[in-house]
């Protein structure tokens, strides 16, 4: 039972948390994605929090880019574990060979693959139009890793991914979303105790402005 609701807790609830967060922050960063989102919001008919649903909030192209963006340069998991089921052979691009045996464990680095620049231009911006249709049908599905990929993908991913949606839309639907002063002109520096999930060593400082409405 205990190890349950660890994988509840930290499945189901962390990393949408995690997700949430960092858009909040990106957003916070680029006021003038931001404002374009929040105009797509509006223009959905969302202007408060009771207007949601859920058809709604997936129909929103611009939030599922900045979504993804998001979770591009701030996967909530930083590694992904799997086991080899047989054994192959793993060719690298200068050639050197690793060879694999069956029941080792595999490591693969999702924020080192998010961040290489020979998958990823500029990989360091935020820029949520990489994820756009045109742009994302030309990229390698492999690159792109927040929730796994293929038979092993995460099950919750579209829950998770729900989840946060939400929380952002909600959100800005309600207030202006800035930088707290000790934030501006600062890198977020990753928590090095944390390997697993990626969080931020001195927290994520925000500030939010409610918006004026014209009733």
């Amino acid at each position: 039972m205990a190890g349950h609701g660890m994988t509840l807790f930290l499945d189901g609830n962390e990393t949408s948390s995690i997700a949430m967060a960092f858009a909040l922050y990106e957003l916070a960063a680029h006021p003038q994605v931001q404002q374009q989102l929040r105009q797509e919001i509006f223009t959905a008919g969302i202007s408060t929090t009771s207007g949601i649903t859920y058809d709604k909030l997936h129909a929103l192209n611009y939030l599922d880019m900045v979504m993804n963006e998001t979770l591009r340069l701030h996967p909530p998991v930083q590694v992904l574990t799997r086991v080899a089921t047989e054994e192959c052979c793993l060719t690298t691009s200068t050639g050197q060979e690793f060879k694999l045996r069956k029941g080792m464990l595999v490591t693969v680095p999702v924020l080192a693959l998010h961040t290489d620049p020979a998958l990823h231009n500029d990989p360091t911006k935020f820029l949520p139009e990489r994820f756009s249709p045109e742009v994302r049908k030309h990229m390698d599905k492999f690159s792109f890793l927040p929730f796994g990929e293929g038979p092993r993908i995460c099950l919750g991913f579209r829950f998770g991914m729900t989840e946060a949606k939400l929380g952002v839309v909600a959100l800005l639907t309600e207030f202006e979303v800035r930088l707290s002063p000790l934030m501006l002109n600062k890198e977020i520096q990753l928590n090095p105790m944390s390997t697993f999930l990626h969080t931020a060593k001195n927290g994520l400082w925000l500030q939010f402005v409610p918006l004026q409405k014209n009733n």
